[in-house]
């Protein structure tokens, strides 16, 4: 019997938004970018839109720069499982603090309060992001798979654990990720001993409008400092 995966209709829209329209993995854009590879690369959408998401005053979409492995996932609806059964409880920065600042926020630390995509969904590395030029072309600027991704779940926060090796293929004029933006304080903020890139700013993608944060990874950032000035800023 096939097994089925729970999915909440902006999750459906968003798998019809891979399969339907953009043909990912098989569409021309992809065939080419993965003919550029050395190595096979895994396919991992979206992690997930709460349930819950649209239910409250703030509604942060978190946004990685590329998941690592996918061994474990065979199918884009498993992304949905797999984040909410087992990734957002592991003890990663990447998970454990975007876990903290929903606490802070709405104080419990469902997932379902948020959501949580990546800006590249091809990766080929276990670890430190690999995603070389082509490929952030191709997936941000030519696929445009967070764009639309962003206008079907229509947040109002966008935080961006970026740092700066994204930005000119986020802010690029209308090559970029935003239909228009503004830009109000742009410099580092004091996380623990590091200064981490710390970027505002209002941000539009077709009648989605929206407050941005990019700032820096949360790896090997201290938590208390960070999940703090992440959690204020949405607040």
């Amino acid at each position: 019997m096939e097994r089925m995966v729970y999915m909440n209709s902006l999750e459906k829209e968003i798998i019809n938004l891979y399969i339907n329209k953009l043909n990912v993995c098989k569409s021309a854009i992809c065939t080419e970018c993965r003919a550029q590879q050395h190595v096979p690369l895994d396919f991992i959408g979206a992690w997930f839109v709460g349930n819950e998401f649209h239910n409250a005053m703030h509604q942060p979409l978190f946004v990685g720069k590329t998941a690592r492995g996918g061994a474990d996932i065979v199918a884009y609806e498993d992304v949905f499982e797999i984040s909410r059964k087992s990734l957002w409880n592991k003890s990663w920065p990447y998970w454990e603090y975007t876990r903290l600042i929903s606490n802070r926020i709405y104080s419990d630390d469902s997932p379902e309060h948020i959501a949580f995509t990546n800006i590249v969904k091809c990766n080929n590395s276990d670890g430190i992001d690999t995603t070389d030029y082509r490929r952030k072309i191709n997936c941000i600027e030519k696929l445009k798979v967070l764009k639309q991704e962003i206008e079907i779940i229509k947040p109002k926060e966008v935080i961006f654990y970026t740092g700066r090796n994204y930005d000119q293929h986020i802010f690029n004029g209308e090559n970029g990720l935003f239909d228009a933006f503004n830009i109000v304080s742009d410099g580092t903020k004091l996380i623990g001993a590091k200064d981490v890139p710390w970027r505002e700013g209002t941000a539009c993608i077709g009648n989605v409008n929206f407050r941005f944060l990019r700032t820096g990874h949360p790896e090997r950032k201290n938590k208390e400092d960070f999940v703090k000035a992440v959690a204020d800023w949405i607040n």
